[in-house]
């Protein structure tokens, strides 16, 4: 190598590091976001498991998660979503003790999906499965049903708006799987979809979400 390689190397990447993508301020190489945005991230308990629906999250659905997850849904921010999907990434891999054989994206319905352009818990699996060396599938379950978004819902109108809303396209061939979505507030979906898998014989079903909400 030529002597004045190393310095230029060097000199072209200071030119070319990123700045936080949340508040643009310096951050390291090897840091997602900046040691001030790292330090305000809604962190939930060391470990978190919900014992009726079996639900490990990585964040509370507080800014800046919050903001995040609602400009990618509504914005259609896919350089959010890939942030979100790093950090939700780095955060679920270590607490994952039992590793499932599958990861499903919840789905959205074709109407929904043509609208918005991609499926936001595909795309945030993406990175977690290739964490995990764990494949990932939208093969197996569909939705049948175009409902009403959860978040405009009472808590009790959200069970009934999911219930018949999926259907098993073909036989899963897992024991254990693992459904993903971006937040989970009743849990209304992924127990519709619990039930579902469960019909099929699957022995066991967990859940992983970005976010949950506080309380």
């Amino acid at each position: 190598m030529p002597s004045w390689y190393t310095p230029f190397k060097r000199g072209w990447h200071a030119l070319l590091r990123s700045p936080c993508p949340l508040c643009h301020a310096n951050r390291a190489d090897e840091q997602l976001l900046c040691s001030d945005c790292l330090a305000a991230l809604p962190t939930p308990p060391a470990f978190e498991l919900d014992p009726d629906f079996m639900v490990l999250y990585a964040f509370y659905y507080d800014k800046p998660i919050r903001e995040l997850i609602l400009k990618l849904k509504f914005a259609h921010s896919l350089a959010d979503l890939q942030l979100l999907a790093q950090l939700m990434t780095a955060r679920l891999v270590p607490r994952i003790i039992d590793k499932p054989e599958l990861i499903i994206p919840v789905p959205l319905h074709p109407k929904r999906l043509r609208s918005r352009g991609f499926n936001q818990a595909l795309e945030l699996a993406k990175p977690l499965g290739n964490a995990l060396n764990c494949p990932i599938s939208t093969a197996f379950i569909k939705r049948t049903q175009s409902t009403k978004a959860q978040s405009s819902l009472r808590a009790t109108e959200r069970v009934e708006n999911v219930q018949h809303a999926f259907a098993v396209i073909q036989p899963i061939p897992y024991r254990h799987v693992a459904l993903l979505d971006d937040v989970i507030t009743t849990g209304a979906t992924l127990g519709a979809l619990k039930h579902l898998l469960q019909a099929q014989g699957i022995e066991r079903v967990d859940f992983y979400a970005c976010a949950r909400p506080l309380g």
